[in-house]
C-alpha cells in the first residue's frame, strides 16, 4: 500500500539519513549500510501516509492548503500555528512548481501531507544532531544513529504523527528538540542552546498545548545558566547578567510568536496581530489547572495578565534553584549519583509499567452519556469533546485510582513489547555490571519525570489517549535508545549487531499487522475479550484501544474496490465517521452518510466504525452479518455492509428535536402515510423480531409517550423503542416489513 508520493518521500529521507550517517561514520559505504538498516522502519513510518485523511485532517488540512483564505479555527484556539507558518508557506510556494497545472483536490491533499511529513522529518534530524552533540560520546554515535532512528520511526505515536497532517507532528518533534537543547545547555552550561530551546519551545507550544511545559523548562534553563556560570562563593552572578540573559530569552519567545503572526498576516490580510493572543500558547498548559478554580476560563481562555505573571514566576524559580545549587553542590557526590541514576530510574519505570499493565485489565472505561451512570457512581464534571470519561467507581478516590492506573496503562500500551523488554534488559545488564550509563543524569531524570504527566491528566480529569502523551513517549523512547546503545557498544560487535537486529525485527513484526496508520496499535499482551472484539460496545472502552479515526474508510474502500467491485461499474461508499479515502479510482463516490440519501442497492456499501457506533451513537445493524470487517490487534475496528443487506433495517436513525427518532425510508415513500391519507401505510416496525405499535401514531404521542409508537410518514419512519431507550445504542435490531394494506 504505497504510492509514488510516498516513494519520493522515502528516497528524500534516505538521502538525508545517508548524509547524516556519513558525518558520523566517515565513509559513504558504511553510511549507506547504516541507512539501509533503517529501511523497514522508514517504510512503516511513511507507507499509506498520503492515501487518506483522518477525522481531524478533513478540516485542519484546509488551513495548510489555502493560508490566505483559511478559517483559522485551530489558530484561534491557540493551536496549529507553526504548521500554518511553515508547512502552509511551503505549500503556497511550491504548489505551482510541484503540482501539475490542472491538479485535483486529491493531488493537493497528497502534496500538503507530503510537505508536512518532510518538515517533521527535518526536525527529527535536528533532534538527532542535538542528542549526538550534547548527550552521546563520539565512539557510540554510529550505534546510536541506528538505534535512535529505528526507535523514533517505529514508535507508534510517532508513526501516527508522521501520517496525519495535524498539530501532533510538529508539537512532538519541536517539543523534543526543545528539551534536548535545554538539557544540552544545562549539561554544558552554555546559553545559546537554551535560547534555541526557547525558540523551538515557542514554536512547539503555539502548535499544541502539550509542549508548553517544555518552553517553561527552557526559560528556566536560561535563568539557571546565567545565575550559575561561576559557582564560586567569591564571584556571585550579577543581576545585570541574569537580567540580560533572561531578557534575551523573553525576546526570543515573544519575537518568535510575533514573527509567526506577521508572516501569516502578510498572506492573510484579515488576521489582526495581538500580543496577548500571540503569547497565549505560552501559558496554555496552565488552562486545565486554572479552569479548576475558574470554570469560565474554559470558554474565555486565560486572561492576558497571567502572561507577565508566568514569566516572573519562571524567573523566580530559576533564581531559587541556582541559589539551592550553591548551597548543596559541595555536599553532592556526583559520581555516586551518576552510578545510581539509571538503575533507579529504570526500576521506577518498570514498576509504573507493571501498574499500567494491571490497570489495563483491572478497569473498564465508560463514556458518559453514551453509557448510563449507575446510582452511587462518581461522575466527573469536566467534559472533553462533549463526553465525560469515568470508571463506574463509587467515590472520587476510587475514580482517581482508576484513572491514574489507566493512564499508566496508556504508556504501557503505547510502546511495543520488544522495545520495553530490550530497554529493561539492557538496564539490568548495566546494573549487574555496576556500570554507569553514558546518558547524562539530566536526561535520566527527565525521562523518569515524563512518567509523572499521567498524574497531571488525572488531577485535571482530562481524558487521556496515546496521542496526548506522544511528546512524553518520545522522550522516554530517546532515553531507551541511549540505554540500548550503551549495552550494544559494550558487547562483542558480532553479538551486538545480532541483538539489535532481532529487537528491531520483533518491533516491526509487532507493528506490521496494524498498518498503515498504526494508531490502533496494541502490544502483544493486550488482547480484548470476545464480546468487545467482535461487536460495537457503545459507551464502553478498553485501555489501549481506539475506535478508528476515519482511516478505516480508506482501508475498507480499497478492499471494496479490489474484491467486491465488478469491473469499472459505478459504486457508492458511505462512511459513518469523518475521514476520507484519497483515491483516483474512476466511478467511485466516497461520501459521508449524513450528506447523502439512503441508498440500498448492490453497488452501495456502508462502513461503520467502532468510533461511530461506540462514541457517536451511530446506529448499528445488529444481527446482520457484515460483508467483511477491518480488524486490528484481535478487535474489529469497522464493519462493512452492502446496501441490500440493510434494506429492512432502521439503522440510520437520528433524534428528533422534541423526542423520538427519525429514520429515512425514501424507497417506500409511495406507500407511506401523508396529509391526504394518514393511515395508508402497511409498514410494520419490529424490535428484535417483535412488532411494535401502535402504528400511525400522532407525532405528539410519539414524542411525549413513545413506548414503541411509530408513524411511517412520507419518506421517513418516526418511531421510539419499546422502553424509550436510544435505539441506536441499546443493542436491539430494528427492522421493517410490509403487512396487509
Amino acid at each position: 500500500m504505497i504510492n509514488t508520493a510516498e516513494i519520493i518521500i522515502i528516497v528524500i529521507a534516505m538521502a538525508a539519513l545517508v548524509g547524516v550517517a556519513r558525518r558520523i561514520a566517515g565513509t559513504t559505504i558504511q553510511a549507506v549500510l547504516m541507512t539501509l538498516a533503517l529501511a523497514p522502519a522508514l517504510f512503516l513510518a511513511v507507507e499509506g501516509a498520503t492515501q487518506f485523511l483522518t477525522c481531524d485532517e478533513t478540516y485542519i488540512i484546509l488551513e495548510l492548503e489555502d493560508v490566505k483564505n483559511a478559517r483559522y479555527m485551530q489558530w484561534n484556539m491557540n493551536a496549529f500555528r507553526t504548521s500554518v507558518l511553515v508547512t502552509g508557506s511551503l505549500v503556497k510556494i511550491f504548489d505551482g512548481i510541484v503540482l501539475p497545472e490542472n491538479y485535483s483536490i486529491v493531488d493537493l491533499h497528497r502534496f500538503a501531507k507530503s510537505m508536512h511529513l518532510l518538515v517533521g522529518f527535518s526536525v527529527l534530524l535536528m533532534i538527532h544532531e542535538a542528542l549526538r552533540r550534547y548527550a552521546v560520546p563520539r565512539d557510540k554515535q554510529s550505534t546510536f544513529f541506528v538505534a535512535f532512528f529505528t526507535i523514533a520511526l517505529l514508535l507508534p505515536t510517532n508513526i501516527l504523527a508522521f501520517k496525519v497532517a495535524n498539530y501532533d507532528l510538529l508539537s512532538t518533534m519541536l517539543g523534543v528538540l526543545s528539551i534536548t537543547l535545554t538539557l544540552g545547555a544545562l549539561t554544558s552550561r552554555t546559553l545559546m542552546p537554551a535560547i534555541g530551546a526557547v525558540i523551538t519551545g515557542t514554536l512547539a507550544s503555539q502548535e499544541k498545548l502539550i509542549a508548553s511545559p517544555f518552553l517553561a523548562l527552557a526559560l528556566f534553563a536560561v535563568v539557571f545558566i546565567t545565575a550559575t556560570w561561576n559557582t564560586s562563593k567569591k564571584e556571585r552572578p550579577t543581576w545585570q547578567r541574569v537580567a540580560s540573559g533572561y531578557g534575551l530569552a523573553l525576546l526570543a519567545c515573544i519575537g518568535t510568536a510575533l514573527l509567526t503572526w506577521m508572516i501569516v498576516k502578510s498572506v492573510h490580510g484579515g488576521l489582526t496581530i495581538s500580543l496577548s493572543k500571540a503569547l497565549s500558547p505560552v501559558i496554555s498548559f496552565l488552562g486545565p489547572v486554572a479552569t479548576m478554580f475558574n470554570p469560565a476560563y474554559a470558554t474565555t481562555g486565560l486572561p492576558g495578565w497571567m502572561i507577565p505573571l508566568y514569566f516572573l514566576f519562571v524567573l523566580c524559580i530559576g533564581i531559587i534553584a541556582s541559589a539551592l545549587l550553591r548551597v548543596l553542590a559541595p555536599r553532592l557526590s556526583v559520581q555516586s549519583i551518576s552510578r545510581k541514576a539509571s538503575p533507579i530510574a529504570l526500576t521506577v519505570m518498570f514498576i509504573l509499567v507493571l501498574i499500567g499493565i494491571a490497570g489495563t485489565y483491572s478497569y473498564t472505561v465508560y463514556v458518559h452519556p453514551m453509557h448510563p451512570t449507575l446510582t452511587g457512581t462518581y461522575l466527573p464534571t469536566r467534559a472533553f469533546n462533549d463526553v465525560i470519561v469515568h470508571y463506574m467507581q463509587p467515590t472520587y478516590a476510587a475514580h482517581m485510582q482508576a484513572i491514574i492506573a489507566s493512564s499508566y496503562g496508556i504508556i504501557a500500551n503505547s510502546i511495543p513489547t520488544a522495545l520495553w523488554v530490550m530497554t529493561f534488559a539492557c538496564g539490568l545488564v548495566l546494573w549487574r555490571r555496576e556500570e554507569s550509563s553514558f546518558a547524562p543524569n539530566l536526561w535520566v531524570g527527565t525521562a523518569l519525570f515524563m512518567f509523572a504527566f499521567p498524574i497531571a491528566y488525572a488531577i485535571t480529569e482530562t481524558p487521556i489517549g496515546s496521542r496526548y502523551l506522544n511528546l512524553f513517549l518520545f522522550v522516554i523512547a530517546a532515553y531507551a535508545a541511549m540505554i540500548i546503545t550503551d549495552v550494544l557498544t559494550r558487547t562483542h560487535s558480532k553479538y551486538s549487531i545480532a541483538l539489535g537486529a532481532v529487537c528491531s525485527l520483533m518491533v516491526v513484526a509487532e507493528l506490521f499487522s496494524f498498518r498503515p496508520i498504526v494508531g490502533s496499535f496494541t502490544p502483544l499482551w493486550n488482547r480484548p475479550d470476545a464480546v468487545f472484539a467482535s461487536m460495537p460496545t457503545p459507551g464502553i472502552g478498553r485501555t489501549g484501544y481506539w475506535g478508528g479515526w476515519g482511516e478505516e474508510n480508506a482501508i475498507a474502500g480499497k478492499r471494496i474496490v479490489d474484491e467486491f467491485r465488478k469491473g469499472d461499474e459505478p459504486i457508492q461508499i458511505f462512511y459513518s465517521y469523518p475521514g476520507e479515502w484519497l483515491t483516483d479510482e474512476p466511478n467511485v463516490a466516497v461520501v459521508r452518510y449524513d450528506r447523502a440519501r439512503r441508498s440500498i442497492g448492490v453497488n452501495d456499501y456502508y462502513i461503520i466504525s467502532r468510533a461511530a457506533a461506540g462514541q457517536k451513537r451511530y446506529p448499528f445493524p445488529w444481527g446482520v452479518k457484515p460483508l467483511f470487517t477491518v480488524d486490528y490487534g484481535g478487535a474489529t475496528m469497522a464493519w462493512v455492509f452492502r446496501g441490500d443487506q440493510l434494506r429492512d433495517n432502521l439503522m440510520f436513525a437520528v433524534p428528533e428535536n422534541q423526542g423520538g427518532y427519525v429514520a429515512e425510508m425514501s424507497e417506500l415513500k409511495d406507500r407511506a402515510n401523508g396529509p391526504n391519507n394518514p393511515a395508508a401505510s402497511s409498514l410494520i416496525v419490529y424490535e428484535d423480531g417483535k412488532p411494535m405499535g401502535p402504528p400511525h401514531a400522532p407525532f405528539d404521542e410519539i414524542r411525549k409517550i413513545g413506548k414503541g409508537r411509530y408513524n411511517h410518514w412520507e419518506n421517513v419512519v418516526f418511531f421510539t423503542a419499546s422502553d424509550n431507550t436510544d435505539p441506536r445504542v441499546n443493542g436491539r435490531r430494528y427492522t421493517v416489513g410490509l403487512g396487509q394494506p
